[in-house]
C-alpha cells in the first residue's frame, strides 16, 4: 500500500502482515480495507 510523506513529497511502501493490520484496525476497518468488504448502508457518519 503506498503512502506520501508530506513534508518530503517522496512515495514509500508500507508493509505490515495481517495480525499487525488487525491491532491498528478495528474489526469493521479491518474487513472493508483488508478484505474488501464493505460498509453497512445508512450506518456511517454522513448519514442522518
Amino acid at each position: 500500500m503506498p503512502g506520501l510523506a508530506k513534508e518530503s513529497g517522496h512515495m514509500y511502501q508500507v508493509t505490515k502482515t495481517d495480525e499487525e493490520w488487525r491491532r491498528l484496525l478495528t474489526p469493521e476497518q479491518y474487513r472493508v480495507l483488508r478484505q474488501e468488504g464493505t460498509e453497512r448502508p445508512f450506518a456511517n457518519s454522513y448519514y442522518a
